[in-house]
């Protein structure tokens, strides 16, 4: 018999566009809450395969690519990082177009802050903090930006460590319906924090590179272009991929926009440390 629960869900990103196939409603909420800003790209189809599968009671979870199963256990919320990880991987393993940059990104109108980093540096606080102030989320992990400097958005829900979605949720009061919590932390929807979100891309204006320091009352400092690129290649992901690993491009883009560092030690110092950048109008 057929399952009627069952079907296929169609993700675009960067020009790949991938099929997950689910065999509940459970399911395709599930997936509905990860990708419903990425819509197909009517690009290529990728050849691999994933399979959301959730059944029982308690409700027991699968993830698939193929025939290899990556995750089986009970919580959403491992399953969902683990099924976005692997398709950020798949979009830009074969990518020598657009430069794929660990980053955070909002924009402002038609400029975008581009916010390079690693893992700890903030970035995700600042993107979750800005766009509950009004800012416009692009990612919080991904910015593939092009080489006329077009940050191409990856819009999953905000990804947040215990800590800070804590501290977050200090000031804003959500919905626990709208969150998916996990042990190391949880998944919000940009919508919980900006109703006023609208899909879009943004040229960078500015790149920032946050470093959170405890206790530190927030400073905006600027860099040389050269400072830049060395820290925008510690954060270029599919550098391999590109002629001369494409420092050139890099460089140009260090050249052509300002820089500066972001120290912060609260939410509350990230506007009054940004003012200059959120209030300019070019």
């Amino acid at each position: 018999m057929l399952n009627p629960e069952a079907g296929i869900y169609r993700v675009g990103l960067f020009d790949s566009d991938f099929e997950i196939g689910y065999n509940s409603a459970a399911a395709k909420n599930l997936l509905d809450f990860l990708f419903q800003d990425l819509p197909p790209t009517g690009g290529t189809v990728a050849d691999r395969r994933f399979d959301v599968v959730m059944a029982g009671n308690p409700v027991q979870m699968s993830l698939w690519l193929d025939e290899k199963r990556y995750y089986h256990g009970t919580s959403r919320h491992e399953l969902a990082s683990i099924l976005v990880n692997e398709i950020i991987y798949s979009c830009i393993f074969g990518n020598c177009r657009d430069h794929a940059i660990h980053a955070a990104a909002i924009s402002i109108g038609s400029r975008g802050l581009l916010f390079p980093g690693t893992s700890g540096s903030g970035k995700s606080s600042l993107a979750a903090w800005l766009t509950a102030n009004g800012c416009n989320y692009l990612t919080d992990e991904l910015a593939m930006v092009t080489a006329d400097g077009i940050i191409q958005p990856f819009t999953r829900p905000l990804c947040l460590k215990l800590p800070s979605f804590q501290i977050l949720a200090q000031h804003f009061p959500f919905r626990e319906v709208d969150i998916l919590h996990g042990a190391s932390g949880a998944m919000i929807p940009h919508r919980c924090l900006n109703q006023q979100w609208q899909p879009q891309s943004a040229t960078v204006d500015a790149i920032i590179f946050p470093r959170y320091v405890k206790d530190h009352p927030g400073a905006l400092t600027p860099i040389s272009s050269a400072q830049s690129c060395l820290k925008i290649i510690g954060c270029f992901v599919n550098a391999r991929n590109m002629a001369d690993h494409g420092i050139h491009h890099i460089a140009s883009l260090a050249r052509q926009v300002a820089s500066y560092e972001l120290q912060f030690g609260s939410y509350e110092v990230i506007l009054p440390a940004l003012q200059p950048l959120l209030a300019d109008t070019r």
